[in-house]
């Protein structure tokens, strides 16, 4: 519950639709994971969760029109790497993830 609180007061709303509201929000965190560690490329992120070419680039395509994640072009590839907006509501990001991680903790238990 205290999670949850933490997640409905935080102040970027639309971090919180993005990873929490949608279907596919755990596979967008577990991409951004990647690039707050290093800015890398669409195969690169592909090959490090086992994910479609695709799947991973209509997430960074959601991640770039939110203003999440930035991209430039190094040689023929775009790299990407995370945002000055995600910088700035890290904690909400880490408060979303921390909510994941006992989810799915809570989860394995009941099997």
């Amino acid at each position: 519950m205290h999670k949850t609180t933490n997640i409905i007061n935080s102040s970027d709303k639309k971090l919180i639709e993005l990873l929490k509201c949608r279907k596919g929000g755990k596979t967008t965190l577990e991409i951004m994971d990647l690039i707050l560690q290093q800015p890398l490329n669409k195969n690169q992120i592909a090959k490090m969760i086992n994910k479609d070419y695709h799947t991973v680039r209509y997430h960074l395509q959601i991640m770039c029109q939110n203003g999440y994640v930035t991209q430039d072009t190094i040689g023929k590839r775009y790299y990407y790497w995370p945002s000055k907006k995600l910088i700035k509501n890290i904690d909400t990001y880490n408060t979303i993830k921390d909510y994941f991680k006992k989810d799915k903790e809570e989860n394995s238990y009941d099997k």
